[in-house]
């Protein structure tokens, strides 16, 4: 019998889960409000945190205290990150239940070694255009390949049919899958992706979207149970 997917407490593929992207501090009683909507996991974004390392690292705590997520942790590589980025997954990893990193990073194989027990998110962002169906198959099998648990594709969609063929993608991924659609098509495409079997949507928690075509955690609970 194979184990349920899950991140932390939080079991996927039952029924849509939302991630509330997490790019500041946001006190506990925020992140308590985020959860009542509907987000019952988040991803701290470490590499867009501000503030030092340090002050970042801690705020883990703060969101498992806040509410039973399930916490992500992702940091995406900077310039100024670049050098330390392993030693920074080393250091987080302890402290959230699951991790993304990219299939095409170099350090993909050691932070996934150092993430032995957690849940594994590989994934690849195109902020230009949709890749072919056998390319979304051969990076959905690599990600299968590094020991990833969910392949995640976030991809724009420039036209109807970019739109259908990510969409359509989620029932021909080697691997349970997580579709993003990024662009003008991004907002009634990413709620059809939950409806057709993708794992999580993404869902902003300050301002303003940090991606083309992003919905507040509001909105996309708010489609899920349309």
């Amino acid at each position: 019998m194979s184990h349920a997917l899950k991140i932390g407490p939080v079991e996927l593929g039952i029924t849509p889960r939302i991630f509330a992207v997490v790019n500041s501090f946001l006190p506990r009683p925020e992140l308590k409000r985020l959860f009542d909507q509907g987000a019952a996991l988040v991803e701290i974004r470490f590499d867009l945190l501000p503030g030092d390392a340090r002050e970042a690292l801690r705020y883990a705590k703060t969101v498992h205290e806040a509410a039973p997520f399930g916490i992500l942790g992702t940091l995406r590589e900077t310039f100024s990150n670049k050098s330390l980025r392993y030693d920074l997954f080393n250091r987080f990893i302890p402290d959230v239940d699951a991790i993304d990193i990219e299939i095409d990073a170099p350090i993909n194989r050691q932070v996934i070694a150092l993430a032995k027990g957690k849940t594994v998110i590989a994934s690849h962002h195109d902020f230009n255009a949709t890749p072919a169906d056998s390319a979304l198959l051969s990076m959905a099998e690599t990600a299968r390949k590094l020991g990833a648990h969910i392949f995640k594709i976030a991809a724009m969609a420039k036209t109807e049919e970019e739109c259908a063929r990510l969409l359509g993608f989620i029932q021909k991924s080697p691997l349970p899958v997580i579709v993003i659609v990024m662009g003008e098509f991004g907002n009634s495409a990413r709620k059809e992706a939950l409806q057709l079997g993708s794992l999580a949507g993404y869902a902003f928690t300050g301002s303003a979207p940090i991606a083309p075509g992003q919905l507040s955690v509001a909105e996309m609970a708010a489609a899920i149970k349309g």
